[in-house]
């Protein structure tokens, strides 16, 4: 489960992590954008019996990428850690392994650029199942944005163009058009964006083929 909280160091954000934690159970959990340092939640996730983890300090109010696993259930490896992302080699119980990125975007085109080149780099050496999965901060489509001003078809043809670059594909998703929101501004309107996705190579979508 990768979940993009914006924010976790209220005290509500126990009650919802295990609310959706006893809705799908899993033995993995990617928190994104915690707005805090990362070892302030160590009892948080304690709770919830993780065991295991793994993070990206967060850079001032922004940023921060922690992953938490059950170590019952998956054997994990970090191979590379940048402040947008982890790449990680993962194996389960059943001797199934792949390589899954946790990505949390910059929102300046400068650093996406450069992650972005650095997922090609891994796109060329890594021949094998991968995932990749979190906050992009783009949008590939018009459509997946609403309010403010129009959605620029440059920023939407460059994003395509980085996904495809990487040989990697959206995997359909249900349930809500967008998964961002901004906060209210003119007349009490608010801009809604489809920023958070995954991704996956042609091998990883083979594997698992109901995702």
């Amino acid at each position: 489960m990768v979940w993009n909280c914006r924010g976790a160091a209220s005290k509500s954000f126990y009650r919802y992590c295990k609310h959706y934690m006893d809705m799908y159970h899993s033995s993995m959990l990617v928190i994104l954008e915690t707005r805090c340092d990362p070892k302030l939640l160590d009892k948080t996730f304690e709770k919830l019996d993780f065991d295991k983890n793994m993070f990206v300090e967060n850079r001032g109010y922004s940023g921060s990428i922690v992953v938490e696993w059950k170590s019952s259930y998956f054997e994990i490896n970090l191979c590379k850690k940048d402040d947008q992302f982890l790449h990680l080699h993962i194996k389960d119980n059943d001797k199934q392994d792949f390589f899954f990125t946790a990505v949390y975007a910059s929102p300046h085109e400068n650093k996406k650029k450069l992650l972005w080149e650095m997922l090609n780099d891994i796109s060329i050496r890594k021949q094998h199942l991968w995932l990749v999965a979190g906050d992009f901060n783009d949008i590939a489509k018009s459509f997946e944005k609403r309010g403010g001003l129009q959605a620029s078809n440059n920023r939407c043809t460059t994003f395509r163009n980085r996904i495809q670059s990487c040989l990697l594909e959206d995997i359909e998703s249900r349930g809500p058009n967008f998964t961002w929101r901004g906060p209210i501004f003119h007349e009490g309107q608010r801009i809604y964006e489809n920023m958070d996705r995954a991704l996956s190579n042609d091998s990883w979508r083979w594997r698992f083929s109901n995702a």
